[in-house]
């Protein structure tokens, strides 16, 4: 088994090696084959992987009527329009050897089934069918558009990612049950918030009402910061280790950073005000207004050059008394330290205050704890946040961008500097203030 770009377990039905040092792998499922497809000379313990696809289940005639037959006995009209096909794959085995419902044979010999005689399905139980994979279902919407429930209990499912091939109920399903399947260990909040994702529509996963942890859309003004929980740590023996090296880190500066961080070490900065863009680069966020490549740029990968752009960053003298920490240990060799707080930034001789959020990904290695990943965001002070005029939004710079024919990051700046007015901006850029890239 291997995991493909998106996360998503691939499995092959057997393999072979032959004399040329290869490994067929035969798979029962095209999108599994074509993940290993798109790679370019994958190899496995130095043996090349060649994918080959088993055919698909050819139905027979006679197989078709004794389906026919099964699928009408398990379809009721009420109370519900339901087809239970829970436990199909042990009744069907006898009748028909090679059913499988991970075969996309099969299974849309099923759905035809469906479509033809029962299209008004609004329910459908599949518990108990040895189902690996959802890739055979890619058709189900068509034969059942109406479907608002459906039960997966009790399969071989091991990821949830296995639901996108049920993509066309995304806005629509209403029940979902996955339980008795092994997905990975996490809690039910989490479990239903992932499901909820790819069915909006959802109301209950596994009979439970169904949560979403993220909410877009919501309110963001406020009268006053809620009030603050202190910092956490999980598990709580780790506190004495994660106070050791949050108070070493922070208190070192210059060329002492270097010793903190892994050779492979990963560094990126964002901030959230243009005003602060000249001080704290490069930002990833605002260069992604310039393109993939300026993004890519600015994340600045091992430790040498991590060590270099923390140095040409402006002066931080960093308040420990405002630091909240929210640390957890992944595992044995996995540390994840979330610090939020306030430094002092000295330019000359002026200073200001910044708040900052700082997340540092530490891995043990035999010289110690070390960073393998160091995100830093800075923002004005929360004081000053209510002087700071609301940035414009990314529709607001795309429409001026088009209307004016320049670049994004042109637009952007215009729009800062014209107090987010369109018609001010749009003067600017047409009086040459912002050097502009045409589009």
């Amino acid at each position: 088994m291997l995991s493909s770009r998106t996360k998503r377990a691939i499995r092959w039905v057997s393999s072979e090696i032959v004399s040329d040092h290869s490994v067929i792998l035969t798979f029962d499922s095209i999108a599994d084959a074509s993940d290993i497809l798109r790679q370019r000379d994958l190899a496995l313990g130095g043996l090349r992987l060649v994918a080959t696809l088993r055919p698909n289940i050819r139905v027979t005639p006679p197989q078709q009527q004794t389906l026919l037959q099964y699928v009408g006995s398990k379809f009721q009209h009420h109370p519900a329009a339901m087809l239970d096909l829970g436990g199909a794959l042990q009744a069907l085995t006898p009748h028909i050897p090679e059913a499988d419902f991970n075969d996309k044979g099969f299974v849309d010999a099923i759905c035809e089934i469906i479509a033809g005689n029962c299209r008004q399905v609004t329910s459908v139980r599949l518990d108990g069918n040895s189902i690996r994979s959802l890739a055979a279902f890619d058709g189900l919407f068509d034969a059942a558009p109406m479907l608002v429930n459906l039960s997966l209990a009790d399969n071989k499912l091991e990821s949830v990612d296995e639901l996108d091939f049920l993509s066309g109920y995304a806005g629509q399903l209403g029940e979902i049950v996955l339980s008795g399947n092994p997905l990975p260990t996490m809690s039910a909040a989490i479990q239903s918030h992932l499901v909820k994702m790819k069915f909006t529509s959802l109301r209950l996963i596994n009979g439970i009402p169904a949560q979403q942890l993220i909410q877009f859309g919501v309110q963001r003004a406020v009268t006053k910061l809620p009030h603050l929980m202190g910092s956490s740590f999980e598990p709580p023996q780790i506190e004495p280790l994660a106070r050791s090296i949050i108070v070493k880190f922070f208190e070192s500066h210059g060329d002492a950073l270097y010793q903190f961080y892994a050779d492979g070490a990963h560094f990126s900065l964002t901030v959230d005000d243009v005003g602060l863009r000249s001080r704290y680069t490069p930002s990833r966020n605002l260069a992604k207004l310039s393109g993939w490549g300026a993004r890519q740029q600015a994340l600045k990968r091992g430790k040498v050059d991590v060590a270099a752009a923390l140095k040409a960053l402006p002066t931080m003298h960093y308040m420990l008394s405002t630091f909240i920490a929210d640390v957890t240990a992944l595992s044995e060799q996995v540390l994840v330290i979330i610090v939020n707080g306030q430094f002092q930034e000295t330019a000359g001789s002026s200073s200001s205050t910044r708040d900052f959020t700082r997340v540092l990904t530490m891995t043990l290695t035999p010289g110690g704890w070390l960073i393998a990943n160091d995100h830093l965001h800075v923002s004005i002070a929360a004081e000053d946040r209510s002087k700071a005029p609301l940035p414009p939004s990314q529709l607001m710079v795309v429409q001026l961008a088009q209307h004016s024919r320049c670049d994004p990051e042109s637009a952007y700046h215009a729009l800062v500097a014209g107090a987010g007015n369109p018609e001010t901006a749009l003067r600017l850029i047409q009086s040459g203030a912002f050097p502009a890239r045409v589009q």
